[in-house]
């Protein structure tokens, strides 16, 4: 009609809305609504699942590790695809992300205090195998500290010593 519509949009990023003016948006409730699109969330293995790990679109990881209630730390951006914490050690945890430069653009992390930081990158695969952006799995043996899987998009990798050495124990069959 000839007349202005206002439209809102909602997305990972908030609630934004524009007053039919040709397209210029105004972020509404930025910062006081929280949006994100969870991939996948970890509860610490403790007795009261103390701390939450979150893998988020376009928002990395995020952890509620210092954060104030019902607040997150983003302490990792790109894109955060799969998270779990360790079996045996608690503090630990491991991720998967994307969207990194230069490749491989999928890689494993690993933080040893409750996702609060993501130092050590623990990618078992280089730039010839398991390359490309995808949502690699993540999980861990709930009775063995340090033994860690994940998934490639051409293989399942293993390590038993918290990411530090890796076998390759299947090749998924085509690509």
């Amino acid at each position: 009609s000839p007349t202005p519509t206002t439209v809102y949009c909602g997305n990972d990023g908030g609630l934004f809305r524009s007053a039919g003016n040709g397209g210029t948006w105004v972020a509404r409730i930025a910062g006081t609504l929280q949006t994100a699109l969870f991939y996948n969330l970890a509860a610490r293995p403790d007795n009261g699942g103390t701390v939450l790990l979150g893998a988020l679109q376009d928002n990395g990881i995020q952890t509620t590790a210092g954060a104030a209630s019902p607040g997150w730390n983003s302490p990792q951006g790109g894109d955060g695809w799969d998270i779990a914490f360790d079996g045996g050690t608690a503090s630990r945890a491991y991720g998967t992300s994307g969207f990194w430069s230069p490749a491989p653009c999928t890689r494993v992390w690993r933080s040893d205090n409750n996702g609060a930081s993501w130092p050590t990158e623990v990618t078992p695969w280089g730039t010839t195998t398991d390359q490309g952006c995808y949502l690699a799995s993540i999980t861990c043996d709930p009775s063995a500290a340090g033994r860690v899987y994940v998934s490639g998009n051409q293989n399942l990798w293993q390590s038993q010593d918290g990411g530090g050495t890796w076998r390759n124990i299947g090749a998924f069959p085509g690509n």
